[in-house]
């Protein structure tokens, strides 16, 4: 059973490389399972399930007669979010449920988070502060921000949602996004900060949803400039 188990895993991770790195592109046909399985010498058992799983999260369509083929990532599920690169509209459409996503979360930090969880989020400020001249660094540190608040609302569903975007985002490079340039995360993350260590609900708010309308403000205006 284990071994199944492991080959199952490792057709899945084959799969889902090849979608990560786009070279197979949504809408295209993947490899059919019985080179799927001479590739990986692995049993047909254990491609059938490894297919399954990715079908279950929306990332892969069976179609009866033609084969299987890539979802895109408006057609995957939230979970099969994390294995499709973000274009540029995506990225605008995620930040859009973020402006009132990320209010609720840090109304619920503030009300459920303990010293030592604010004490943490305030590392990571620091450490971000530090990183500002390292893009990937303090791209991964600003997320991690974010994701933080998520935890410290001590809400499962929030928990999820925000891994499921932390994994998603992080994983599509956003190069465009990154090259925005560090200064609104410094800055407004210290404002979202200040008020949370007052435990000021209102005001940590209001910096909130005006840090992530700045954010969606300047991707626009720096996509209008490229186009």
């Amino acid at each position: 059973m284990s071994y199944n188990l492991n080959a199952t895993d490792f057709v899945y991770d084959l799969i889902v490389n090849k979608i990560v790195t786009r070279e197979w592109l949504p809408g295209s046909k993947i490899w059919p399972e019985t080179k799927l399985c001479r590739q990986t010498g692995v049993s047909r058992t254990a491609v059938r399930q490894a297919i399954e799983k990715l079908a279950a999260l929306s990332v892969l369509s069976k179609v009866h007669g033609s084969g299987t083929y890539v979802q895109s990532l408006q057609e995957s599920s939230l979970s099969g979010l994390p294995f499709f690169q973000m274009e540029i509209g995506d990225i605008l459409m995620l930040l859009e449920f973020r402006l009132y996503f990320e209010v609720g979360n840090v109304q619920m930090y503030i009300d459920r988070a303990t010293d030592e969880d604010i004490a943490a989020l305030e590392k990571n400020y620091v450490s971000m502060c530090e990183s500002a001249d390292d893009p990937d660094r303090f791209y991964y540190l600003d997320n991690e921000f974010h994701n933080m608040i998520a935890e410290g609302s001590r809400n499962t569903y929030s928990i999820k949602v925000s891994n499921t975007f932390f994994e998603a985002m992080e994983l599509s490079q956003m190069g465009l996004y990154k090259n925005l340039g560090p200064q609104l995360g410094v800055d407004w993350h210290g404002y979202i900060l200040e008020f949370i260590k007052k435990r000021d609900k209102e005001m940590a708010s209001i910096y909130m949803r005006r840090h992530i309308e700045l954010n969606i403000k300047a991707l626009q205006d720096k996509t209008a400039k490229q186009d």
